[in-house]
């Protein structure tokens, strides 16, 4: 079983590295494992590598190596995965071993500068000694997770507790030396001083953390925070459900192919940034300059000023995704499939919305389960929607908007294009569920129904009760009728 599986991630592609140790039940004792696409982001971006752990069911734990330098911008989080492994344990041999491992696969590994890790990473002394000339920070990602689950653990009043998110959002996509010391000074005046401790708000004025975080614009801060949450989701839900370690591996490895097949090598950009200079001179303290060690071919850099947000006039000029999909979606298929398709890309559009708040409201976003599309037609998924329908689901229709293409005829079962002439017994789905469907919404139906659901409700409440409960609420309903629409008028009740 261990040796199938080692084989077929060796088959992922041509460049694949694979390390490995059997126990003596010939089970998976150890694994390291690294394609090609990550060899090659490493060699764009090796500056800054941030440490992400996974538990496993097992009691094991994944090492996720990620790339996380200034200039590299992408789409997804997981473009950044450089390398995987999931040591026998995190024993000082188990670890060294591992990053032995890592060195082997990645030659140009003396040209990391800083490691990233999560508060209270387990040997930290091993890392050093393995990369003597790399610093070892701590992550703002994890230590934002930290703290956001010490706020929940402290049961305060829902008003505090939403006070106290709410600043540490806005700190966290804004992380200059102003507002890590508010948010200090707010979690001092709200937290009881015998559990401040726990939260480690010292953190906040550790300026080493932020300089390697504040180059990020707000919006890249949230898809930043966002796309890391989704990979530490993903990677501990492959893990909880598989059977075995041989077959989580498995997994993991066809997702991160599936996510990254096709996907061009993100390019190095310029680090401008909103926040400030703090930032810049750091990083180039650490050795790190934004723009010349994310671009080979530049001589020159600089890190812009804090006065104003920059736009990129070629990306305002695209046009927005709906119009280019809903149309397209319009010209192919019947009213009903129509319909259909473009509910299912409007929960597409909202899903990217990204987690805000403000002091009105808080907007959720819940994650679905993860579903499989058929990356070269893109014609079904594993989801019940295209399963039932046979039309392109909220999934198909994301990487449309991703990629910016638009639906074409063949994504479409051919019993739904306008011009299939068949009857609708041998339509997908059944006439009933299609006279719905193709029904058009009316604001006058809309109010009889909700009048027709209330007058049913009041009726069945007026049934159940006894005599006593009967009589006062049918006389509160009579002095409401008559101070709504007037004694003068005989309402029947």
């Amino acid at each position: 079983m261990a040796l199938m599986s080692v084989q077929k991630l060796l088959g992922f592609d041509c460049g694949a590295l694979v390390a490995f140790q059997l126990n003596k039940t010939s089970e998976l004792d150890s694994l390291s494992f690294e394609t090609n696409f990550m060899k090659a982001v490493f060699l764009l971006f090796p500056h800054v590598i941030l440490i992400h752990r996974t538990h496993t069911s097992k009691g094991r734990s994944l090492y996720t190596f990620l790339a996380d330098s200034p200039g590299l911008r992408t789409d997804e989080e997981i473009i950044k995965v450089v390398h995987f492994a999931i040591p026998k344990d995190e024993s000082r041999e188990s670890l060294t071993q591992m990053y032995k491992t890592f060195k082997e696969f990645n030659p140009d590994w003396a040209k990391i500068k800083t490691f990233l890790v999560e508060p209270h990473f387990h040997g930290i002394p091993t890392l050093s000694e393995a990369f003597p000339f790399a610093e070892i920070v701590l992550s703002a990602f994890h230590v934002c997770k930290f703290l956001q689950q010490k706020i929940y653990q402290l049961s305060l009043n829902s008003q505090t507790e939403r006070l106290l998110l709410n600043a540490l959002k806005n700190t966290m996509c804004s992380a200059t030396e102003s507002n890590l010391k508010k948010m200090y000074v707010i979690l001092k005046e709200f937290v009881k001083p015998g559990l401040l401790p726990q939260l480690n708000s010292h953190w906040l004025l550790a300026d080493q953390i932020w300089a390697m975080h504040r180059w990020r614009s707000w919006s890249e801060c949230i898809q930043y925070f966002q796309g890391l949450e989704v990979i530490s989701r993903v990677f501990s839900q492959l893990f909880s459900t598989g059977v075995s370690l041989e077959t989580s591996i498995a997994s993991l490895a066809k997702h991160i192919q599936e996510r990254t097949r096709d996907k061009k090598l993100p390019e190095p950009s310029s680090c401008k940034q909103e926040n400030g200079q703090t930032a810049g001179s750091e990083l180039e303290r650490k050795g790190i300059n934004p723009v010349t060690d994310s671009n080979p071919s530049s001589s020159i850099g600089h890190v812009g000023s804090p006065e104003k947000k920059t736009h990129n006039l070629a990306e305002e000029s695209v046009a927005d995704p709906e119009d280019y999909i809903r149309p397209s979606i319009v010209r192919i298929c019947t009213p009903a499939a129509a319909k259909l398709c473009l509910q299912e890309f409007s929960v597409a559009q909202k899903s990217v919305q990204l987690v805000g708040t403000n002091d009105d409201k808080i907007n959720i976003q819940i994650l679905e389960d993860c579903h499989e599309v058929d990356r070269r037609s893109l014609k079904s998924c594993t989801c019940h929607f295209s399963q039932t329908f046979q039309l392109p689901c909220r999934h198909i229709l994301a990487v449309l908007n991703s990629d910016r293409k638009v639906i074409q005829s063949e994504m479409v079962n051919e019993q739904w294009h306008k011009k299939y002439t068949a009857s609708d017994s041998k339509k997908p789905v059944a006439g009933g569920l299609l006279e719905i469907l193709e029904s058009s919404w009316s604001a006058s139906q809309d109010k009889r129904l909700a009048i027709a659901s209330l007058k049913e409700e009041i009726t069945q409440l007026l049934v159940e009760c006894n005599s006593e409960e009967f009589e006062r609420r049918y006389n509160t309903l009579r002095e409401l009728a008559d101070s709504w629409i007037g004694p003068y008028v005989q309402v029947k009740l």
